[in-house]
């Protein structure tokens, strides 16, 4: 098969899309990859054949500009996503939609694998009638009635919650991201319409969700194109190993609490970083602070180690608990690590995830908001007696050691898809 597998965003979009890709193309399918020019010199590195959008903004950008005003920006749900969508990814519709254009006029082509807001590349698929499947990274992208996550820092009651997500949020997105991306729609002769934000999941004809089922699992209301694949895989990234100051912290005492909070977060959350290593200190705990902003910790001393970046996928499985941000990346690698987890949930599928990760036994949850020294160090305390927490880590450690990768086994579904078509 010819495959057009389209991503843009962050890190976090790129990655775990750019592995089904990999997978897809060390299969033997022909693999062609359209996304950013930032990201031209990875795809080099991977030998996978590409076409780049002209430059744009990027998510880490404009996200990074409001949480400078407004350190309470990604816990703002919708209104928060309509801004960065309207300066991040409703401008590459159009740019987007010409250059997997330009791929589908090259050569015959068997299908679209797409990223959930790249509306141009569906754009390209209505124009050309070329089947699309759609991936899914965070179980909250499902909508569901019948398991409808959690929305945010504040929970509605659960039969608020599941009529919500049972009409009435599917209502609003169409409504109030459907008509942007129908005014481009419009200029390129397509047909308007209200319901293109949900046609990539209602009509794709393969969804390959990027978790295990034992994370979140079929649920009445999902469509019967949706595929549970598996987490991407932690030891997929670029790596050189962790930095010699790391391994030397690591060496001279018991194992740490390690802090990651992602990317783009730790810059505007100093306070955050002072909060966990106030609760280390409580508990004795030496721990190591990645992306730690400077300044942030007074006097970091033997017992806590202050660096801009480790491998989390290296340095997750060397300490004693993970605090993480719930990111859907960060997840699947403390759940490699198998370590009791501390997520402290800033915005979007964050609050899910953390939530989810919660009813496994293997996490406590808590927010941004009301976080405080206290409560974290409750939250580590309970990581670090509660034997049943770690067990439970363990367990799932294993068995996720013992599945395919996700985007293996999401390029053998889409693979098996085009085997069907064939026949």
């Amino acid at each position: 098969m010819r495959i057009v597998v389209v991503a843009y965003g962050t890190s976090g979009d790129l990655n775990p899309t750019l592995e089904v890709a990999c997978a897809l193309r060390d299969a033997g399918e022909d693999v062609v990859f359209v996304t950013a020019p930032e990201y031209e010199a990875k795809l080099q590195r991977l030998g996978l054949a590409h076409r780049l959008t002209p430059p744009g903004r990027s998510v880490d950008e404009v996200a990074g500009e409001h949480l400078t005003a407004d350190p309470k920006f990604m816990e703002r749900g919708l209104p928060s996503v309509v801004k960065i969508l309207d300066a991040v990814f409703i401008p590459q519709i159009q740019p987007m939609y010409e250059a997997v254009m330009a791929e589908l006029e090259a050569a015959p082509t068997d299908l679209v694998v797409n990223h959930p807001m790249v509306f141009g590349s569906y754009l390209a698929s209505e124009r050309t009638g070329v089947p699309f499947a759609r991936l899914d990274y965070a179980p909250f992208s499902l909508v569901s009635a019948t398991d409808p996550g959690r929305p945010g820092p504040v929970v509605p009651p659960a039969w608020l919650l599941k009529w919500i997500m049972g009409g009435p949020a599917r209502w609003i997105m169409n409504r109030t991201i459907g008509p942007r991306v129908n005014k481009v729609a419009a200029e390129l002769g397509l047909d308007s319409r209200n319901t293109r934000v949900f046609d990539s999941q209602d009509h794709a004809v393969l969804n390959p969700c990027l978790w295990p089922a034992w994370f979140r699992g079929p649920a009445a209301d999902d469509r019967d194109n949706v595929v549970f694949c598996g987490f991407p895989d932690p030891g997929a990234g670029e790596s050189g190993g962790l930095a010699p100051e790391i391994e030397a912290f690591l060496a001279a005492g018991a194992p740490p609490v390690v802090v990651g909070l992602g990317s783009m977060l730790p810059p505007f959350y100093p306070e955050i970083y002072a909060a966990i290593a106030a609760g280390c200190r409580a508990l004795g705990q030496r721990a190591i602070l990645v992306g730690c902003p400077p300044g942030a910790v007074q006097e970091p001393g033997d017992d806590l180690l202050t660096v801009g970046f480790a491998p989390y996928a290296e340095l997750f499985g060397r300490g004693s608990v993970i605090v993480h941000h719930g990111g859907i990346g960060s997840m699947a690698e403390a759940f490699g690590a198998g370590r009791p987890q501390v997520i402290v949930a800033f915005g979007t599928d964050q609050f899910d995830n953390g939530d989810r990760a919660e009813r496994l036994g293997v996490a406590v949850g808590l927010t941004r908001r009301g976080f405080t020294a206290k409560r974290f160090t409750a939250a580590l305390r309970r990581c670090l007696e509660d034997e049943a927490v770690e067990a439970r880590a363990g367990e799932l450690q294993a068995k996720l050691a013992s599945e395919e990768a996700g985007p293996v086994v999401a390029a053998g579904a889409i693979r098996a898809w085009g085997a069907g078509t064939a026949q």
